[in-house]
């Protein structure tokens, strides 16, 4: 019997297999830190993991637009939008959606800084699902939860990235009036056990417990929002804020070095979605829009199905709208158009990870060049008219 249900560059970890398996026949194992599936003994070769896998199936589309509406957006409540990664799309979201009866499913930490999808129901809990979470989240037995609570009858809205909701949708089989999906523009997801060792790493230099990890922290320096920064706070006072240039873990994810497998190869990163609305920062919004400043908060939503769009007809009264096109989301995300390109020392990264000292196996794999350096520094300095000035500039030089 072969025990892999699928390649393993291929699958998304998204555990609809082991969630719908009827007979227990599924074990999780783990490479890279990342948790894959495999057949055990009490495997009655029904066909059913196959059958759902968001990876190797079509998955069902309902109600989709003929044309997907683009906006960019901030919350009216600016408070808000400073608790947010991006504009506070999320949350504005939920509040219209939310009225009654409902359930939220999102990514959290636990109470050992692990990301894992868990659920909500009460909206001001929402907090726990707000900012970006640079791991990959362990989906766990959540699309059971979610089709429960929607065969009660309740609201829910499912939020995840592209492969997560793929998997819900297959998971499910049909359309349900009363589930809302959001998915947002997925750069890759990290690995877990990366995360692990980043964590006692910086454990052991600050002599303390995590408290509290935010990596999108907003932060205001001679009148410019920078949002690449990481704020780290310890059980014993301690508080840390660090760029993309200082800090350890941050600098592998920027260098592409610890994304699953399957990223590689991801069917979802493109325009075709899934979900009834698809979320991100709003990149590049200063070239058509010069007074927003997407570090200080603005979300880009892209509306795919029916169902979003009078979702988002109601958001409106929340957000500060402005339009977009498809055509600029594409260019301004690259995700949105093509999987992420894997750094080319990747394996060797994840095979010196418990052999090196994290800091060490880091400076070795992820240098910051100088150029990057630079750029970055402006980013975070020149106001943004300044930088579209300057890169036309360079642009019209190097033609």
């Amino acid at each position: 019997m072969n025990k892999y249900i699928i390649e393993s560059k291929l699958c998304s970890g998204c555990k609809a297999c082991k969630q719908i398996c009827p007979n227990n026949a599924i074990d999780i194992i783990q490479k890279d830190g990342f948790e894959y599936p495999i057949k055990n003994n009490n495997c009655i070769e029904c066909g059913l993991c196959k059958k759902i896998c968001p990876m190797q199936n079509t998955i069902q589309m309902y109600n989709k637009l003929d044309n997907q509406e683009v906006y960019t957006c901030s919350h009216k409540d600016e408070k808000i939008v400073q608790k947010s990664s991006s504009g506070g799309a999320f949350t504005a979201i939920a509040q219209v959606f939310c009225d009654k009866d409902y359930i939220i499913f999102g990514a959290q930490y636990n109470e050992k800084f692990d990301v894992e999808h868990d659920y909500i129901e009460d909206i001001n809990e929402i907090h726990k699902f707000r900012k970006s979470k640079y791991v990959q989240s362990d989906i766990k037995d959540n699309y059971q939860k979610a089709k429960e609570f929607l065969n009660q009858g309740k609201k829910v809205l499912f939020s995840g990235t592209p492969c997560q909701i793929g998997g819900l949708k297959n998971y499910l089989k049909r359309e349900y009036d009363n589930l809302l999906c959001i998915d947002i523009i997925c750069h890759g997801v990290p690995s877990p056990k990366v995360f692990k060792k980043y964590r006692d790493f910086i454990e052991t230099k600050y002599k303390s417990k995590i408290k509290n990890i935010n990596f999108r922290e907003k932060n205001r320096k001679n009148g410019k929002w920078n949002s690449r920064n990481i704020l780290i706070e310890f059980e014993n006072g301690k508080k840390i804020v660090k760029n993309s240039n200082e800090d350890l873990y941050l600098r592998v994810f920027y260098n592409n070095l610890m994304y699953r497998e399957s990223c590689k190869y991801c069917k979802f990163a493109n325009p075709v979605r899934y979900s009834d609305i698809t979320i991100a920062d709003s990149w590049g919004i200063e070239k058509k829009y010069p007074d927003i400043d997407v570090h200080k908060g603005e979300s880009l939503v892209v509306v795919n199905t029916s169902k979003g769009k009078e979702v988002f007809n109601k958001v409106m009264s929340y957000m500060n709208v402005r339009n977009l096109t498809l055509d600029f989301a594409k260019k301004e995300n690259k995700n949105f158009r093509e999987p992420t390109t894997f750094n080319k020392n990747r394996e060797e990264f994840f095979l010196y990870l418990d052999d090196m000292k994290f800091d060490k196996l880091v400076n070795k794999y992820a240098k910051i060049g100088v150029k990057t350096k630079i750029k970055r520094t402006i980013s975070n300095i020149l106001p943004n008219k300044l930088q579209n000035t300057v890169k036309k500039i360079v642009k019209e030089k190097n033609a």
